[in-house]
């Protein structure tokens, strides 16, 4: 087979890989068949000790759009990632990961999408959860579906800055963003918790517009071993941290009275992240009567339906059950304060 040849490509897709041979393939393959083919693809080994780096050799010869790259170090997801970017030669950049499909329209779906959206300067997909293709009898967990029920939902900007504390709002293997952009946000940061996430809070904190397109364009592979199943940054615990972390960046948040809705696991530990960032949490609130007039870190935890007037008090809403979301909601709009702004939802 004749090598194809593309000296001016539109999009750049980013591919680091480490032992995955036994997935390489179906990951290139369906890079190679998108219906964009003005691209390069850059496969950047992470220190595999497999056949992953034969197989890729196999396949730059046959398609003058492969480049072949080794991860600096030290090594690990962020370096190869980092050093993709530095790579790139198009504008726009898509991630891809070593055990996933995209659709053979994700490219051009997402590349046509960002042309039409001016304003965006990244883009994620719909996707389909697929579980271990290696076990027949595997299955998606429940709490890995509900993640993408609210993933495919959140589609316009607004809901994706809205929620961004919620959850990463973006599935890092359906990015589609501006080269300039990221690098611009200093790229991937070596942190406590998930690269993409980190990145994600970045760019929306300092005012970059994200969009989604309201399509499946990529199959998510779920198999036991993946990095978020494995990896501590992945935990979370360590998402919260992120969450806690970039909260008490915002403006407000450590000028006005904090109030913390959800006296729970999730409310305690984000009150002591927020604590050692120098930020008092003043009360708690709790639909639960045995925990209606506790204590918790110095604050005392209030009735549920007791919000503060609105203007000196800044809200979190530490909720683990999404169908809890709704009801807060209301009663937080109802007692004037505005979503994004003083009232934040937390997961």
């Amino acid at each position: 087979m004749p090598a194809i040849k593309n000296d001016t490509p539109e999009v750049t897709v980013v591919l680091p890989y480490r032992n995955a041979s036994t997935t390489l393939p179906r990951a290139i393959g369906s890079i190679l068949n998108q219906s964009l083919s003005a691209l390069e693809l850059l496969l950047i080994d992470d220190k595999s000790s497999d056949n992953s780096p034969h197989i890729c050799r196999e396949y730059a010869a046959t398609d003058s759009r492969i480049h072949l790259l080794d991860s600096p170090e030290p090594h690990g997801l962020v370096a190869a990632l980092n050093h993709g970017i530095s790579e790139a030669r198009a504008p726009w950049i898509a991630r891809m990961d070593a055990d996933d499909i995209s659709l053979p329209n994700r490219l051009q779906r997402q590349w046509i999408y960002m042309k039409e959206h001016r304003e965006l300067q990244a883009c994620g997909c719909g996707i389909e959860i697929i579980p271990d293709p290696d076990d027949p009898n595997a299955r998606v967990a429940g709490g890995f579906l509900r993640y993408r029920d609210w993933l495919n939902e959140l589609v316009e900007p607004e809901a994706i800055h809205r929620e961004r504390f919620i959850e990463s709002p973006i599935a890092h293997p359906t990015a589609f963003y501006s080269r300039a952009a990221i690098i611009k946000a200093g790229s991937y940061r070596d942190t406590p918790w998930a690269e993409d996430y980190d990145l994600w809070l970045r760019l929306l904190e300092g005012g970059t517009v994200i969009g989604k397109v309201p399509e499946i364009l990529l199959h998510w592979s779920d198999p036991p071993n993946r990095l978020t199943r494995t990896a501590p940054r992945y935990h979370n615990h360590q998402f919260l941290a992120a969450k806690g972390h970039f909260l008490a960046r915002l403006p407000g948040v450590g000028q006005k009275r904090l109030h913390i809705c959800g006296a729970g696991p999730t409310g305690k530990r984000l009150a002591r992240i927020l604590r050692r960032l120098d930020i008092q949490t003043h009360a708690f609130h709790d639909v639960h009567p045995r925990r209606i007039g506790q204590t918790i870190q110095g604050a005392p935890v209030l009735p549920h339906d007791s919000f503060p007037p609105a203007g000196e008090t800044v809200l979190l809403a530490a909720i683990g059950q999404p169908e809890s979301r709704p009801p807060v909601r209301s009663l937080a709009r109802s007692a004037g304060y505005v979503e994004g702004c003083d009232f934040f939802v937390i997961s």
